[in-house]
Parts: structure tokens; sequence; C-alpha cells
């Protein structure tokens, strides 16, 4: 598993790029990390665009239910995905954001990304 995080790359969020093949539990340790590292800052950019996700969508499914129990609505979140590999885990991630009111967005670049969380934290919506 390999993931790179840096709180001091952007001053109104954190990024967390994860790469390589990641099952269940290297996801689930990543979100629970994400959670204690994000009590220093109010938002995250999460970059799946590299990442192999080896998770069925049940499995999935479990992962977003817990990030939106632990982490929403405390936490704006940009999701950086690759719209031909990871469209249907995404579609999840989108539907229960809708469903529950969240404060997570999809992108496919991290410049949209990043300038929407900047645009979040200036109060330009």
């Amino acid at each position: 598993m390999a993931v790179y995080i840096d709180e001091d790359e952007y001053e109104s969020h954190i990024l967390a790029v994860l790469t390589s093949k990641l099952n269940f539990t290297d996801l689930e340790k990543s979100f629970s990390l994400l959670g204690k590292i994000s009590e220093s800052k109010p938002a995250i950019l999460l970059d799946l665009s590299d990442a192999q996700l080896v998770v069925t969508q049940a499995e999935f499914m479990a992962l977003i239910e817990h990030w939106f129990s632990e982490h929403q609505p405390f936490v704006r979140t940009a999701i950086i995905y690759d719209p031909l590999a990871q469209k249907a885990q995404i579609n999840l991630f989108e539907t229960k954001n809708l469903l529950m009111g969240g404060k997570v967005r999809m992108f496919t670049s991290r410049e949209k990304a990043s300038e929407w969380l900047t645009a979040q934290s200036d109060g330009n919506l």
C-alpha cells in the first residue's frame, strides 16, 4: 500500500494520494488515518486516480458508510478519481453524499479539486 500525505503543501487542506493496489484493509486504514489527521485542517484532497481499488461493491459501501458516520459533515472532501477504472465506486460515493447532504465532491483533476476546496475555505462557493 502506498499512501502519501502532505499537510503543508496547501494552506486550506490536506493532500492525500493513494496509489498501488488497495484492498479493503488498506483503504480502511487510510481512511482512519485521514480522519485523525483531518483534525488539523477542515478539508481533504483525496487522490485515488492512480490506485487500483481491489474491493467488492459491498466492501466499498462499508467504507463509505464509515466515512460518512465518522468524518461527515465535519470534513470537506474533494476526491480525484480515474473515470474509466473507478466510476462504479465513485458513483456509490456520490449517491451516499447526495443522500447524506455531505461535503464531498468528485473530480478528475487535482487542479479543479484544489480550486474547489480553496474557494470553499474562502467562502467563494
